[in-house]
């Protein structure tokens, strides 16, 4: 497996700080949204709008083309983003960290343990300020940045986003059922494997009903000898079936 933990210099606290006013005037110009990160919150048209460039000037000239439009925002915004010599010393010992801790848990090994399949072969992790609090994963490279909220928060989390990595590689649905089942494995179990702390709360909110009801059948699964991908098409099948019988009985 290779993997490469990174960064951008220009993006380590996210997206750039642009004045209020310009943020409406350039809403729909995707260098801009590219460079101020406001493309996060938007992936969809994103996404839409790149694959029209690209269908018209190809990938190299379409990231040519955007590059050198972003370099414009860079010259005009520039004084709006100065950062203080802590505020780098503190990310560079957040990243320092988060690379020693991978290594010394051997995270991703103990991972695969879990899921019982390989990772893609080529992971890119992009580190921000902890600061940030950006957790998204495109294709293979895995953006990610945050306080570290509980002992090996970080790592635990780009597990999870990695797991999101190797469902994007094959093309594999994901859904409620995979994305409790993810959070099962590193949230839940792996955080557990980590630091000897485990809580079903853990995750997101909306998704804490349909854990708890996963819960028993990830204890058996972990006993085991399924993969991930199987255990989620089982969940689907399961839990599919109760929505359809709980509409008929409704």
């Amino acid at each position: 497996m290779n993997i490469t933990i990174t960064y951008d210099k220009n993006y380590i606290f996210g997206g750039r700080k642009v004045p209020k006013k310009y943020i409406k005037k350039y809403e729909n110009d995707l260098a801009f949204n590219l460079y101020s990160n406001h493309h996060i919150s938007n992936i969809e048209w994103t996404n839409k709008e790149l694959n029209k460039m690209f269908q018209i000037y190809g990938v190299n000239y379409t990231f040519y083309l955007i590059n050198k439009k972003i370099d414009i925002y860079e010259e005009k915004f520039k004084k709006y983003n100065v950062h203080t010599k802590k505020e780098l010393a503190d990310f560079y010992k957040y990243f320092d960290k988060t690379k020693k801790e991978i290594k010394k848990y051997k995270l991703f090994k103990k991972l695969e343990s879990i899921i019982r399949t390989k990772l893609p072969k080529n992971l890119t992790i992009f580190l921000y300020s902890e600061n940030v609090h950006i957790g998204h994963t495109f294709g293979n490279i895995i953006h990610f940045g945050h306080t570290e909220d509980w002992k090996c928060y970080t790592i635990v989390y780009l597990a999870h986003e990695a797991i999101h990595a190797l469902l994007n590689e094959n093309n594999f649905k994901q859904d409620h059922i995979s994305h409790a089942i993810i959070e099962l494995c590193t949230d839940y179990h792996l955080r557990y494997l980590l630091s000897g702390y485990q809580t079903i709360s853990i995750g997101h909110p909306y998704l804490t009903e349909l854990r708890t009801k996963i819960l028993p059948y990830f204890e058996k699964y972990l006993e085991s000898t399924k993969d991930i991908f199987k255990f989620i098409e089982e969940m689907r099948n399961i839990f599919e079936i109760q929505q359809v019988a709980e509409k008929i009985k409704i």
